[in-house]
């Protein structure tokens, strides 16, 4: 038993010089505005920006607490949908250690509703949607 609390004590000894010290942190308020592209009960994912050329695409995804998130210009999150344009504001906080590790956390706060994407007659007529009827 002797030898099991030594090894114990060791190993804490050790863990304990490799504590990282923290150097600095901060908390910023962002904000995006981009298309959704993914969406579910704790996390939204948007496109802010795109290059036609390289077709390069930036995305960002947020997790959030669905019942802290605060929603403007709709009511329930289930009004949105993939396409749609929305701004979100996120918290982002910033951790950096001795060791120059970076420790950086995003949580998305508020999720405005800005417009839906334009619609295109080639979609409604792929999709077999039609809202006219002849009958």
């Amino acid at each position: 038993m002797g030898l099991f609390l030594n090894l114990v004590y060791a190993q804490e000894k050790k863990a304990e010089s490799k504590k990282e010290r923290l150097v600095e942190s901060s908390t910023t308020t962002k904000e995006v505005l981009g298309e959704i592209t993914w969406l579910d009960k704790r996390f939204i994912a948007i496109r802010y920006e795109s290059n036609p050329q390289t077709h390069e695409e930036f995305e960002i995804l947020l997790p959030f607490a669905p019942e802290k998130i605060t929603l403007e210009h709709i009511r329930a999150l289930n009004q949105l949908k993939k396409g749609d344009i929305v701004r979100v504001q996120y918290q982002e906080d910033m951790a950096r250690y001795d060791s120059k590790r970076l420790d950086i956390n995003r949580k998305a706060r508020g999720i405005s509703f800005v417009r839906r994407p334009p619609a295109t007659n080639t979609t409604e007529q792929d999709s077999g949607t039609n809202t006219l009827s002849s009958e």
